[in-house]
């Protein structure tokens, strides 16, 4: 069915990375994983084949002194993974022209990252586009990122590769720079952004289907450690308590309103509403610990 794949040929891999890596390239992706196993014969019916493929891959990759990316992986590739230190990231998502077609929110990547981070692999959002409108693009007529900034803190905080898709003349450099300190350094926090674990449960109360956007992360500095709550595309409200991301009781507040910081506990908690924060909205709230000096002071440390 023209396909093939280079087993039992580690030389293969090794003239192909060789020659890659000359050229200044430091990560493979291996992308079309899914379609590969799938549909060609002798990856259904040999058990050991595609594993051979990708140790054979993974061993090249690794003397040569390459990363790789998975991309449209199954399962089994991911935990593949496990047995290849090479493999140092995997793309969680569906291709993004299905987001701007309109046929799937492709940035909605907190379930899929859990899975990526559990096994030690950076989650990967795909590309996006940093500015709204491209004229001249190959997808449909009028093709449209309606928010770019939802696509670039997705990116930013699921620890993988941030990747703008524009096209010549169209990025927007101020959009991208939110992601990044001046010299470049991506500004990542320790753990994916992934969903809270309340949201993921409510899947079974509703048929499968989303109840929003709800996500979480964290970032450890010297012992002190702050959280990160992501929301968007909300269908109903939430009350978002400490104890459901894991955080002691601090102060709160959102990156649209830095100057209201709110006190974030058992009796304060977060609301998150469906009416404000939905499909063409986002909101990003920082959560800071209290640190207690003496007896009775406490201070808290903001930070973006």
């Amino acid at each position: 069915n023209k396909k093939a794949l280079p087993i039992g040929n580690d030389s293969f891999w090794i003239d192909l990375f060789t020659q890659a890596h000359d050229w200044g390239l430091i990560l493979y992706e291996q992308d079309w994983l899914d379609r590969q196993t799938i549909d060609f014969l002798l990856t259904r019916t040999d058990i050991n084949l595609g594993h051979q493929w990708l140790m054979s891959m993974g061993e090249a990759a690794d003397k040569i002194g390459l990363n790789i990316q998975y991309c449209m992986s199954l399962p089994r590739h991911i935990l593949s993974a496990l047995q290849i230190p090479r493999v140092t990231q995997a793309r969680t998502s569906t291709d993004y022209a299905f987001h701007l077609h309109g046929k799937a929110q492709q940035w909605t990547i907190g379930i899929s990252s859990m899975f990526t981070d559990a096994i030690g692999l950076a989650p990967f959002k795909d590309v996006f586009w940093s500015t709204s409108l491209q004229p001249g693009s190959l997808y449909k007529q009028n093709a449209e990122e309606v928010l770019p900034e939802r696509e670039i803190l997705i990116a930013t905080l699921s620890t993988g590769p941030v990747s703008s898709g524009d096209a010549i003349n169209y990025t927007n450099t101020q959009h991208i720079m939110k992601c990044c300190r001046g010299d470049g350094l991506i500004l990542k926090p320790d753990r994916p952004l992934t969903m809270i674990n309340r949201l993921a449960s409510d899947w079974a109360f509703y048929n499968g289907i989303s109840q929003g956007e709800l996500y979480s992360t964290i970032t450890n500095i010297h012992g002190q450690v702050f959280y990160t709550i992501f929301a968007s595309a909300m269908k109903q409200n939430y009350l978002v308590y400490p104890s459901m991301i894991g955080a002691q009781p601090g102060v709160i507040w959102s990156y649209d309103n830095p100057t209201v910081v709110s006190t974030f506990d058992d009796d304060h908690p977060l609301n998150v509403s469906a009416t404000k924060y939905h499909d063409l909205s986002i909101c990003l709230w920082y959560v800071s610990p209290l640190i207690k000096f003496n007896s009775s002071t406490k201070y808290a440390l903001l930070r973006e």
